[in-house]
């Protein structure tokens, strides 16, 4: 199967994410989650809070491998 389309086309998870809190006004969040997620999130205008003062939501995004299970010490 082919597939003409152009760059403009393709969307990423990181980019749909930070497009969604800014139509629907959420700012001032805690992130946790990949650089490329953080970078999209700024760009569109919305501020990260690394602490409690955060208003809104956590925003996760991790990969697979990203994960560990780790027994406690």
């Amino acid at each position: 199967m082919e597939l003409k389309t152009t760059l403009d086309n393709i969307y990423t998870a990181s980019y749909a994410t930070a497009a969604y809190l800014k139509d629907y006004e959420i700012d001032n969040i805690f992130m946790i989650g990949s650089e490329g997620l953080r970078n999209e999130i700024i760009s569109q205008g919305i501020n990260i809070i690394n602490n409690e003062s955060a208003e809104h939501l956590v925003v996760v995004s991790m990969t697979y491998s990203s994960l560990s299970l780790q027994q406690p010490p």
